[in-house]
């Protein structure tokens, strides 16, 4: 499983990173590099923000998928790869595709599952679930005891319309973890 920050790609990086480079084929190329793509062969690549990519570097990526191999910088030489592809992006594909901002084909080529998940204000049931994860993945990383949230912060958390969705919920319970001194989270924690 190898996970792609789209947003952190643009021109020669973009090409390197996924598809890898030769030594040499540019300034700063000390090393072959097998790029994400090879790096996923057998496995998954998870392209993270597919609609950042910029649309000069959305054709190369639809040769990838359509071929099924990828041509690292410098090299005239195609490697096969075989990769389950996932993407996500909190944008809407479709009107990008409208908008000429993301190409039609390669919206087409990626858009064979579809998973659309609401924003947290519509989840309102996951917010208790997603909060005591959070709670716990801070536990574990401060080794420390867990801490739970009092019924009145499960309340005002659930109340809360999360225009930041689940990063904000995250962000939101590292900080009642950190700042609250008991065990129990309560609202002014929040």
């Amino acid at each position: 499983f190898i996970p792609v920050d789209c947003t952190a790609l643009s021109g020669h990086i973009f090409e390197s990173q996924l598809f890898g480079h030769t030594k040499g084929s540019f300034t700063g190329a000390i090393n072959d590099t097998l790029g994400f793509f090879r790096a996923a062969n057998g496995g998954t690549i998870f392209l993270d923000e597919i609609g950042e990519i910029e649309i000069d570097l959305q054709a190369k990526l639809l040769r990838v998928l359509q071929e099924s191999s990828v041509t690292p910088v410098g090299s005239t030489k195609p490697f096969p790869i075989n990769v389950r592809v996932i993407c996500a992006t909190n944008r809407d594909l479709k009107q990008m595709v409208r908008e000429g901002t993301f190409r039609a084909d390669l919206y087409f080529r990626l858009n064979v599952i579809k998973i659309e998940i609401p924003p947290l204000k519509e989840r309102t049931e996951d917010i208790a679930v997603l909060a005591e994860y959070f709670l716990q993945k801070q536990a574990r990383l401060y080794r420390e005891p867990s801490k739970a949230l009092s019924q009145n912060a499960v309340e005002v958390l659930e109340s809360y319309d999360w225009p930041g969705n689940v990063r904000q919920l995250a962000n939101a319970m590292e900080y009642a973890y950190i700042t609250s001194r008991s065990n129990i989270i309560d609202v002014t924690a929040l």
